[in-house]
């Protein structure tokens, strides 16, 4: 079994290449080698939170 996790960085732009918005998600994958696989047996995903508001933050 391995564990790998990351932040991910989503931006999306204007057809003028401005920056509109963009969000960091923290994503977690745990892995099992199946004979000579290595299969996805659990993913999870999340929006960081503001600890001070409970919300979502958005902007990286």
């Amino acid at each position: 079994m391995t564990v790998v996790s990351a932040a991910a960085t989503y931006t999306a732009f204007s057809a003028n290449h401005e920056k509109l918005r963009s969000l960091v998600n923290r994503m977690t994958m745990v892995l099992e080698l199946h004979g000579s696989e290595w299969l996805v047996v659990h993913e999870h995903s999340s929006l960081p939170l503001d600890m001070n508001t409970g919300q979502g933050i958005f902007d990286s």
